[in-house]
């Protein structure tokens, strides 16, 4: 049985890394993984290099749990969407977008691409980040193949194939609308041609 002060230190162990994690986006959006050095992330966080450590071995351990944790918030959102689906396509990838276009879309787009960077230049963080990345997928897909049955609906495409495609033009259409945010505003794109790929064969 867990004792109130173990509670109390799991808890702040939790919001610990939950703030390293804040600061460290942050800092990692403005200077890169590479030019993002402990302490400054510290710094930003409010710790002391010895809380880092306590959480993170490294810079790159630090990196994949940053990845992580954006994947379990966002397959949480998706699901509670996909439990209860509307029959209507352009009202549920409306719902999809609102649960992915959650945040401060620069500072996400920047922190995901640093951090995209440093894993095609780091192979042991390549191979760690696509096995994970595959777990994420394969869990949405789960979640998708679900809500199609309750709707007694199937596509012209498969499920793997439509996470796939949904992920790259999310992060396309957004690099886009941060560079024209006039001519494109954020989810724009990502609205107008998602329904589209939901044609249904039946």
């Amino acid at each position: 049985m867990t004792t109130e002060p173990e509670r109390r230190v799991t808890r702040r162990r939790s919001e610990t890394r939950a703030r390293l994690l804040a600061g460290a986006r942050e800092v990692i959006a403005e200077q890169g993984v590479h030019g993002a050095s402990v302490e400054d992330i510290c710094d930003r966080a409010g710790f002391t290099r010895g809380a880092f450590y306590s959480n993170f071995s490294d810079k790159d351990e630090l990196v994949l749990a940053l990845f992580a944790d954006d994947r379990a918030a966002l397959l949480d959102r998706l699901r509670a969407v996909l439990a209860s689906p509307p029959d209507d396509v352009v009202e549920l990838m409306s719902a999809v977008m609102d649960q992915i276009e959650v945040g401060d879309p620069h500072l996400w787009f920047l922190t995901r691409t640093e951090m995209t960077l440093h894993a095609l230049r780091t192979p042991v963080v390549a191979a760690a980040l696509v096995a994970d990345r595959a777990a994420f997928r394969a869990a949405v897909v789960d979640a998708v193949d679900d809500a199609l049955v309750r709707t007694g609906r199937s596509l012209d495409l498969s499920v793997d194939v439509l996470v796939r495609t949904v992920e790259a033009l999310h992060d396309g259409a957004t690099a886009q609308s941060l560079l024209e945010p006039r001519a494109l505003p954020d989810g724009t794109l990502q609205r107008q041609v998602l329904p589209r790929l939901m044609k249904p064969t039946r």
